[in-house]
């Protein structure tokens, strides 16, 4: 536990209805003259009011092992925080700090690989008596605000996020291909505050359509009115707010200034690799800084940015996230829905439609009549802004019917995991043991299997699809397949048993206690002087002897290699010898010492000393003279 030194500035607000809701971390560029800062967002539950704590060049708790403790070369899986002292070091500093307590020769390490091969510079953190310096800084904080509520015992039940939802609509008449650059207007754009009931849609007022605009302007009061008509009996009551705008920047600044002022602590899009980088785009292609406009203008130090996942081309597996500096998370509802059901369901498809379909029985408005997308806001204005408010509410029904953004809290507050990272199971993994193990008085390694600075080799793997493996004889669906339509299956039976292979690994290590604290190396026991290796050995030589090489008589020796190849590695029997306490034994067969009878000869023979059986025991030796 971190007591002792205080990370979290001074909280006056009461502290029993906190709720913290994100961690930012910014790494610093040029215009901050690269100094990093956390940002730590946080509410109270009871007012609604939102706090922003920015820590400038924050600092993590880094362990160093005491000198009295360091009787080991080999890492460790984890120590007792009281055989370590602990150190405030800032982020930045960390690769310096720990070369520096390592000695010199680490210190000329680092300066070599900073001009050489920066990324190997991480390879720092491997040095086997520090721990805790590699842990994401964000999951860090969460896990120092969690030991702050902890301590002071204050309920964190209760906790909900306040969610809303966003989309835009692009003029694609404009382009033969699909808009993806910012090469278009933004037509209209809806963000939907479920928390205070009210929707905004901001419309640009388009010189070629203001026909259909001004007609949709002069009736806004009857459109209002619809909404409430189509939308009221399932989704609610909202007020419906509209904003037109001659000025296409002016309406995008003023969608973000809206959404920046809501209560919303979430912020959902359907596929916002689409509508946060067309957005971002746009405002560069229209003279404006996107960090201005998309940021909050309460932060100090401010990140726009959308991370691509490159690797992961799968739905499932995607990883792409974005970063702002927001009082509120944006969140692409279309991968957290995928994610979270993976290796549940099989998604057929992401559309919109059709999860809407699946989970609430409802879905988009057709525009069939009004020919295509392209030509949509064109044909029919009015029903274009309906069909995008539409879309928005389709994603409040999708959440509240699945609460896939309160599951994502949970797991994150839960597993000190930023949100980017919870489908990620090995940072989520190393973040929850990281808290768990310092509430036990434990601080874990760091990773030491990430070789950095390392160029991959492209291994081209040949791989396989799982298959169930079986009597082939089975397979003829005349012998055992279920009866369909008349005729027997070859691919549905009955009374069929998958096994579970997967656990079985798992299984093994925690039944045998096997890990990482008591596998500390691989005991190779090459040589031994038994009767049964010396057998060996001896055939052996007299092959190598021989210069007749008869089919018989390699048979023979190729027999004996076999025994031999299985007695080579006899680390286990070692072991298993140690564990018995015969030490008599043991030092018999494995070290090449007497036996407590050949003990007996050599003292008769080279001192003259008799022995005699005890009359009394039977089986115990003495010495007579």
């Amino acid at each position: 536990m971190s007591k002792g030194i205080k990370l979290l500035k001074d909280i006056t607000v009461d502290k029993e209805n906190l709720m913290l809701v994100n961690v930012l971390y910014h790494r610093g560029n040029k215009d901050t003259q690269y100094k990093d800062c956390i940002d730590i967002i946080y509410k109270d539950t009871r007012t609604g009011e939102r706090y922003l704590n920015t820590i400038e060049e924050p600092a993590i708790i880094a362990y160093l092992v005491k000198e009295e403790y360091r009787d080991y070369n080999y890492h460790k899986e984890y120590i007792e925080i009281d055989k370590c002292s602990r150190h405030l070091v800032p982020i930045k500093r960390i690769p310096d700090w720990i070369a520096k307590q390592a000695g010199p020769e680490y210190i000329n390490w680092l300066k070599y690989n900073r001009c050489n091969n920066y990324s190997a510079v991480q390879n720092i953190h491997k040095w086997r008596y520090v721990f805790g310096t590699d842990i994401d800084p964000r999951a860090f904080y969460i896990s120092q605000w969690r030991q702050f509520r902890e301590k002071g015992r204050f309920s964190d039940d209760n906790l909900i996020l306040n969610v809303g939802a966003a989309d835009i609509e692009t003029d694609a008449k404009k382009l033969d291909t699909f808009a993806s650059h910012g090469e278009v207007p933004v037509l209209c754009a809806t963000f939907i505050d479920e928390h205070a009931r009210t929707s905004h849609t901001v419309y640009y007022r388009a010189k070629d359509n203001m026909e259909q605009i001004s007609k949709f302007e002069k009736n806004i009061d009857k459109f209002v009115k619809k909404c409430h008509d189509e939308f009221d009996e399932s989704y609610g009551k909202f007020d419906y707010l509209f904003y037109g705008y001659d000025d296409e920047l002016t309406m995008i600044k003023d969608y973000f200034t809206i959404k920046n002022s809501s209560s919303c602590d979430v912020i959902m899009y359907w596929n916002m690799k689409f509508d946060f980088n067309f957005l971002y785009d746009r405002i560069i292609a229209l003279g404006g800084d996107p960090i201005d406009i998309i940021c909050d203008p309460a932060f100090k130090y401010k990140d726009a940015y959308y991370k691509h996942d490159r690797k992961n081309f799968q739905i499932i597996n995607k990883r792409d996230f974005v970063t702002t500096s927001t009082f509120h998370q944006y969140i692409d509802q279309m991968l957290l829905y995928a994610q979270t059901r993976k290796g549940i369901v099989t998604l057929r498809s992401s559309k919109l439609n059709v999860i809407a379909k699946s989970e609430i029985k409802d879905s988009k408005l057709d525009y069939s009549e009004e020919n295509n997308i392209r030509d949509f806001p064109y044909i029919n204005y009015e029903k274009y802004i309906l069909y995008n408010i539409k879309d928005v509410l389709l994603q409040i029904g999708i959440e509240r019917k699945t609460g896939d953004i309160q599951s994502l809290y949970a797991n994150s507050y839960l597993t000190c995991t930023p949100y980017d990272s919870v489908f990620s199971r090995t940072k989520l993994l190393t973040n929850n043991e990281y808290h768990e193990y310092l509430e036990m008085g434990l601080i874990p390694c760091n990773n030491n299997n990430i070789h950095y600075g390392v160029e991959k080799e492209d291994k081209t793997e040949m791989t396989f699809d799982g298959a169930l493996v079986g009597d082939t004889k089975l397979l003829d669906g005349s012998l055992s397949g279920e009866l369909i339509l008349g005729k027997r299956s070859n691919k549905i039976f009955s009374s069929v048993i998958d096994f579970d292979y997967r656990a079985m690994y798992p299984y093994a290590k925690i039944t045998h206690n096997i890990g990482p604290s008591c596998l500390i190396a691989k005991l190779l026991v090459n040589e031994t002087v038994s009767d049964l290796a010396k057998l060996v050995n001896k055939a052996l030589a007299e092959r190598n002897n021989k210069n007749d090489d008869t089919d018989e008589t390699r048979d023979e020796f190729e027999y004996i290699e076999d025994d031999a190849v299985e007695i080579d590695d006899q680390g286990s029997a070692f072991l298993d010898d140690y564990q018995t306490g015969d030490i008599l034994t043991m030092c018999s067969r494995w070290f090449n010492l007497p036996t407590v009878d050949d003990m007996v000869e050599i003292i008769n023979k080279d001192r003259n000393i008799q022995t005699k059986v005890d009359d009394k025991s039977g089986d115990d030796y003495y010495l007579i003279g």
